[in-house]
């Protein structure tokens, strides 16, 4: 079963040497690994799903997720890492996949972050999310934009979130829930 997956997920990388990630589709994907579309969707459930498990396969994880920099650095550096094939996807109808991939990462890593707070769950539960969100975002809008480098897109990233604005925005968040 996982070799199945892992000759479709390679295939579907070799794939993009030849199409855009929008062109390939489940029957011409079938066709390069040599499987019926039935064995095909046994394992997944479209074409989004078999990008989804490409960037699972890489276990994106914070190494330092107490350091807001570090998760910062571990998310750009997985966006640069493979840069043609997440610009493709960002660019692409699987946007929203490395959308939902990125908010996920960036929502676990900043969990662990908020602990130094000592909120309630659901309130650290709720401000992960928004900066989550509003993380991934805006990454991805400064990533779509080839000409900025790693370095740059930090530098503007920390003009809207950034370890201090988490701090005000924990602050807030504790005086409007007395």
């Amino acid at each position: 079963m996982k070799g199945t997956e892992s000759q479709i997920q390679l295939k579907f990388l070799k794939l993009l040497n030849k199409y855009k990630i929008d062109e390939i589709n489940v029957d011409l994907l079938c066709s390069a690994v040599n499987i019926k579309r039935q064995t095909f969707y046994y394992h997944y459930k479209n074409i989004y799903d078999v990008i989804y498990s490409i960037f699972y396969t890489k276990k994106l994880e914070a190494t330092n997720p107490k350091i807001y920099d570090r998760i910062v650095d571990d998310y750009l550096g997985f966006l640069f890492s493979d840069e043609n094939f997440y610009r493709e996807i960002n660019e692409s109808n699987a946007k929203d996949v490395l959308l939902g991939f990125s908010i996920s990462f960036l929502y676990r890593s900043l969990l662990i972050y908020l602990n130094r707070y000592k909120l309630l769950t659901d309130s650290k539960k709720e401000i992960a999310r928004f900066v989550a969100s509003s993380l991934a975002h805006q990454t991805l809008y400064y990533f779509a934009q080839p000409e900025l480098t790693k370095r740059e897109i930090k530098v503007k990233l920390n003009v809207f979130i950034n370890a201090e604005m988490i701090d005000k925005l924990v602050n807030n968040y504790r005086n409007f829930n007395v």
